[in-house]
Parts: C-alpha cells; structure tokens; sequence
C-alpha cells in the first residue's frame, strides 16, 4: 500500500460490492472514488454498469441497515473499501 493510500484510504478508487436484493443472488462489483462520491453518483453507476437495468429513481440503497440519502456522500455513512451495500427496488419498478 502506497503511504498516500495508507494516510488517505478513502480517496483511491476501491471495489465496492452491491448485493441486489431480488429472487435471484447477484451482485456488482463497482470501483468508485469513495471520497467524493455520492450515494446519487453510486446509482447512476449501478445503472449504467449492471446487466440488468436498475433506474436510479427505482433503486434503495442499504448500509448497515440504514437506506441512504442521494444527497450525502459514501463516506459520510463510513462506506469503505470492500464494503457490500444492498440494493433494492421500488416495488414494481423492473
């Protein structure tokens, strides 16, 4: 680990795991900028990289049981490197 990383890890670009939520077991595995991210940046990249289509409007992310808000940043509910989040849908949204 390079000393930056090791003074700074939330800021590097780290995989994070989205676990969806759904009948079937699947998940993502996203590499972000944890540092600046917000939970509203993290859901267009869920729409964009997942096979299946997620719109940002119908996906609930989770966190240590806690749904997260679009406007607050991963860091601010101390999402780290190698965390796995939960998605969920709105009911009948896919």
């Amino acid at each position: 680990m390079s000393e930056a990383r090791a003074q700074h890890p939330l800021i590097m670009a780290d995989e994070l795991t989205i676990k969806v939520v759904s009948g079937a077991s699947e998940a993502l595995h996203l590499h972000v900028e944890l540092g600046g991210m917000t939970v509203l940046a993290l859901k267009q990249l869920v729409e964009q990289q997942a096979p299946r289509r997620f719109p940002v409007a119908a996906q609930r992310l989770i966190f240590q049981g806690q749904i997260l808000q679009d406007a607050k940043l991963l860091v601010e509910y101390r999402v780290e490197a190698g965390c796995a989040l939960h998605l969920t849908l709105t009911p009948g949204a896919v």
